[in-house]
């Protein structure tokens, strides 16, 4: 974490590690650009006096086990950063079915248009589509399919929706109160077809999870949610929604 101190009085440094934050004396707070800060004095290499400027929140962010005083976990917070800076991915529920949208940005001329899907299929009747880092995305698609293909060797018949969503619900969740990981840098949509309709669900990195008619995930999920409100996706059909999805 790099600090830069008031001009005048401190210099440039940098706080590396816990053990020299351990070391840093005469703790004085004050607020700058209305961020609370700190100025300490850490004893250097050389037996002399060294001058910090550091923020209140560098104390908190380090770990995904740690609160801050507003009780906040800044780690969640920074997972859900990752998933505002992806492409956006929308997922609706229709009277005849599930219907799911994603922004698939290029980012070279080079790349094949098929790489990197972000709809994926658990099993028969479910799918996930999602938001945020590709490579933490697939472990929870592997995890969604692993448990879909163990419920139905025990039960010999497709997982409701329901239960997988609870399961990857825990297994999002148990990744926020470990200091040895961290939280899943994506957000998921699970959606899925049942005998009594369809059925859609969101996942965040904190592990919260939340039944929908219509919601969307990623950099413009406020936009295409204030777009969703406006449709009767009750009265739609499977494909106009899908007009209706291209359309934003």
């Amino acid at each position: 974490m790099f600090c830069r101190a008031l001009p005048n009085r401190t210099q440039e440094a940098s706080i590396q590690s816990k053990e020299s934050c351990r070391e840093i004396r005469y703790n004085i707070p004050f607020y700058y650009d209305g961020l609370q800060m700190f100025c300490g004095i850490s004893p250097n290499s050389t037996g002399g006096k060294q001058r910090f400027i550091y923020t209140a929140q560098g104390q908190y962010d380090i770990s995904c086990t740690t609160f801050s005083p507003d009780g906040r976990v800044f780690q969640i917070d920074y997972a859900g950063k990752a998933v505002e800076n992806s492409g956006t991915a929308i997922g609706v529920r229709v009277k005849d079915g599930i219907v799911f949208g994603v922004e698939k940005l290029i980012l070279s001329k080079m790349l094949e248009p098929s790489a990197n899907r972000r709809i994926h299929s658990l099993d028969r009747t479910i799918g996930l589509t999602y938001a945020g880092m590709t490579a933490d995305a697939r472990q929870l698609v592997n995890k969604g399919r692993s448990e879909a293909k163990n419920y139905r060797g025990f039960y010999y018949s497709t997982i409701p929706t329901r239960v997988l969503n609870e399961r990857l619900s825990l297994f999002v969740q148990a990744y926020t109160l470990y200091g040895h990981v961290r939280p899943f840098g994506c957000s998921i949509i699970i959606g899925a077809w049942e005998d009594d309709g369809p059925q859609l669900y969101t996942i965040d990195p904190s592990g919260i999870s939340y039944g929908y008619y219509g919601t969307a995930v990623g950099k413009a999920k406020q936009a295409a949610k204030g777009e969703l409100e406006k449709l009767k996706l009750s009265e739609m059909t499977a494909r106009e929604a899908v007009k209706e999805i291209a359309r934003m």
